[in-house]
């Protein structure tokens, strides 16, 4: 019995299947060049489809407030301002996760202008950090039992200043081609 070898030219390797419209033989290595298979197509990562985009705006400088990473506004803050919070006034003298101590008010990834802008930095306990990021507001509730000076309204009414300050004109995001 003889041996069915692929349809493409210059392929001796044996069929693996046959297309159900054509009829043509394909080996294992030529199965993508079949039309009855439904191609599905890989969904890039978010880091692939960041690389792409870019902003669309010529005055657009993150940097415009001096700084040219968050470690260097972290520390420049710490060296201005009292080692306390600012929700709660707890001391942050003994704390070793120095980047949790520093929250944005308004998030990075939706404002990016305000990324290094001082004012939208604020000095918190770790603890209130995740509550504000990740917390409800029955968890923030039992916080504030125990520790009654915490306020976190102080964080809201810092965000609606900022968002009040942030310019208008929504810059958006367009793909490189």
């Amino acid at each position: 019995m003889r041996r069915r070898k692929c349809e493409v030219q210059g392929c001796d390797n044996p069929v693996f299947g046959t297309d159900r419209n054509t009829k043509k033989r394909f080996c294992r290595r030529h199965q993508y060049l079949r039309s009855d298979i439904v191609k599905t197509v890989k969904k890039k990562s978010l880091k692939e489809r960041n690389k792409k985009l870019t902003r669309n705006k010529e005055d657009f400088d993150v940097f415009k407030y001096g700084f040219r990473g968050e470690r260097q506004l972290f520390e420049y803050l710490w060296e201005t301002k009292s080692h306390k919070s600012e929700i709660s006034g707890r001391n942050l003298e003994d704390i070793t996760l120095f980047f949790s101590m520093f929250a944005h008010v308004l998030n990075k990834k939706s404002f990016p202008l305000f990324r290094y802008n001082p004012r939208n930095i604020m000095i918190v306990h770790p603890e209130e950090h995740v509550l504000i990021d990740a917390g409800t507001a029955s968890s923030r509730r039992k916080y504030q039992e125990e520790y009654p000076s915490a306020d976190f309204i102080r964080f809201y009414l810092r965000k609606e200043e900022l968002l009040k300050q942030y310019p208008k004109k929504e810059y958006s995001w367009t793909k490189i081609t």
